[in-house]
């Protein structure tokens, strides 16, 4: 069966402690939907299922603990996206002539007004406290 952007990641939404032992959930579906839209829109690339975007997927899908969660979160979308395109790891910060104003330019003009995402982790609040 050919995986789709839209059933590729197998649930929306992973619920952990953060590391304050407060509840808190990440968006991993919203997440990388983010990163499939800086690839094709932002970056202008194709999206292909090459061996780090495997690897990212696999490891949106089968996320664990707090610690996972900020793995992601240490770099930014565009990274991830980068790293995919790129199917490495790597020290590369931006590709294709575009700076990070150019991302910060197009997440709020396009991206965020068309999503309203604007945080893929959420951290509740225990009303006891």
């Amino acid at each position: 069966m050919k995986k789709t952007r839209n059933n590729i990641i197998t649930e929306e939404k992973f619920e952990f402690l953060n590391g304050y032992g407060k509840e808190s959930i990440f968006l991993r579906r919203a997440y990388y939907e983010e990163i499939c839209a800086i690839i094709t829109d932002f970056f202008e690339e194709e999206l292909i299922m090459n061996d780090f975007h495997e690897y990212f997927v696999n490891f949106l899908n089968t996320l664990e603990d707090h610690d996972d969660v900020m793995f992601i979160n240490v770099e930014m979308p565009f990274y991830w996206a980068i790293c995919i395109i790129q199917n490495k790891r790597t020290c590369d910060h931006l590709i294709n002539g575009k700076t990070d104003d150019d991302y910060v330019k197009w997440w709020r003009e396009v991206y965020y007004k068309k999503t309203e995402i604007s945080d893929h982790l959420i951290e509740t609040v225990n009303k006891d406290e």
